[in-house]
């Protein structure tokens, strides 16, 4: 999939002539487009404060690893980074320096997003900390991430006439990698994850992740050592012309993983207890290979693997290690709330531009004006009988019964909103869903959720599907 053009921009030296604040401000706006590995993954930046940025990451069946979760670090360490960058000075580059992650409970697709909320907690003469808890989309924690982040002088220092220049979004033919078909399923539980290894070796077994970032498992033996890769592309880019820790940090994940895997059955699953990485130098994105070695150092009640990452030249670039423990599958037990099949229509929206009209509006004035809003989306959804699923803070998920109704029901939101000084993106789809409860899952949701991430500001994007079905309903619908 790298093979491809690369799309966005990173960071030039002109981005960072002016402040960090500055900066985060023109990405949050779009005033400049996309970064080459947001366009990747599909992370994007809803909130941005002093010292705090929250981003949000679509559940993409392309992020998924054999054992069917979902790596959160490429986020975590970019909503970081992020936060730290709003107080630097202008000619300042952001740099990580280590993470130290905690898995709360595992990552999945089903949570159909993840968002990372990032703060600063500490500024010093040497380096800043940060941390960044990353939630589902129940609101669940599922990682606690903790950085370290060293700020660099550009040198030879930018022109300070340069700054950001605005950019117009240019289009393409297909969509970007995150929002492409899913790829075939992942084998699951009915595979040990040693044979799911040997598989992905031998080139017999397609992992979902290793594809999108350009990684590969290029040695596996039993007792736990082998070596993973991964090329050194300039789709992995985002705040500079280097590769990101994100991605480098998600290959030392999938090293680990394989190490500690060595010693699971069918029935075992890893609980990873924690995981530190260090990054020790820039990785150009010159198109060559890093490798990363791993080994399983300890195998007791607790399972201790490390790794290192060697750039082509055989420097190490990075290295880590991960503690973890080994727990039995558990087995569904049968439930009265047993999950019904439901053919429904799926709205997402979100407001646009949230975090600068907080700031202009004051805590308390915004939190009135969230209230309105709450209020404007439920009328518009009793009046065209859409049922309220959840809401997601700044934004709703529901459901209808028929297409056309959810589409004038996202027109009338829209509108509605725009009265009250308000900008919404919307993403609508229609596929068989699993209710639980009240609550919606399965592919469907996560269809939903990826077109509204994708849409534009004021814009109501729907999937092929919808189109078809509401054709000659009166709507406009344009490609």
């Amino acid at each position: 999939m790298l093979d491809e053009t690369v799309r966005g921009l990173p960071a030039t030296p002109g981005h960072y002539a002016v402040t960090g604040r500055e900066q985060t401000m023109a990405w949050l706006r779009g005033d400049v487009p996309a970064t080459p590995l947001a366009r990747l993954v599909g992370y994007r930046l809803t909130q941005v404060g002093s010292g705090s940025a929250t981003f949000r990451l679509a559940a993409s069946p392309w992020l998924q690893y054999p054992e069917g979760t979902v790596d959160v670090k490429i986020l975590a360490e970019e909503a970081m980074a992020v936060s730290v960058l709003t107080g630097a000075p202008p000619a300042t580059l952001v740099v990580t320096a280590s993470m130290s992650v905690h898995h709360l409970r595992p990552s999945t697709v089903e949570s159909e997003w993840f968002v990372a909320r990032a703060r600063v907690l500490n500024s010093g003469s040497a380096f800043t900390t940060a941390d960044a808890l990353v939630e589902d989309a129940m609101g669940r924690a599922v990682a606690h991430v903790t950085g370290a982040f060293m700020l660099r002088e550009l040198d030879p220092p930018p022109d300070p006439q340069q700054g950001f220049s605005a950019h117009e979004e240019p289009s393409y033919a297909t969509p970007d990698h995150h929002l492409r078909p899913s790829p075939p399923p992942l084998p699951g539980a009915s595979m040990s994850m040693v044979e799911a290894t040997h598989r992905a070796a031998a080139g017999e077994l397609d992992i979902p992740i290793n594809r999108l970032l350009g990684a590969r498992v290029a040695q596996f033996e039993d007792h736990g050592a082998g070596m993973v890769a991964m090329t050194a592309s300039p789709w992995l880019c985002s705040r500079w012309t280097t590769v990101q820790p994100g991605p480098i940090a998600a290959l030392m994940h999938m090293g680990l993983g394989i190490a500690t895997a060595s010693r699971t059955s069918a029935d075992e699953y890893i609980g990873i207890v924690s995981q530190e990485l260090a990054f020790l130098a820039a990785v150009p994105a010159d198109g060559r290979e890093l490798v990363a070695p791993f080994k399983l150092v300890h195998a007791g009640e607790l399972l201790v693997a490390a790794i290192e990452v060697l750039d082509a030249d055989g420097h190490r670039i990075a290295m880590g290690s991960q503690t973890s423990v080994l727990r039995e599958r558990r087995r569904r037990r049968p439930t009265s709330r047993r999950a019904e099949r439901i053919l429904a229509t799926v709205l997402f929206t979100d407001i646009v531009g949230s975090t600068a009209r907080a700031e202009e509006l004051g805590d308390e004035r915004w939190r009135e004006l969230l209230v309105e809003h709450h209020d404007a989306v439920r009328r518009e959804l009793r009046a065209y009988g859409g049922r309220e699923v959840k809401t997601t803070g700044d934004g709703f998920v529901a459901a209808f019964d028929s297409p056309a109704r959810a589409v004038q029901c996202a027109r009338a939101v829209r509108a509605a909103l725009r009265g009250l000084g308000l900008e919404i993106r919307a993403g609508i789809h229609m596929g068989e869903c699993e209710q639980i409860g009240q609550d919606l899952a399965g592919i469907a949701v996560h269809a939903a959720a990826r077109i509204e991430a994708a849409a534009a500001a004021g814009e109501i994007l729907v999937s092929s599907t919808i189109r078809d079905v509401v054709a000659g309903s009166g709507h406009d619908v344009a490609d």
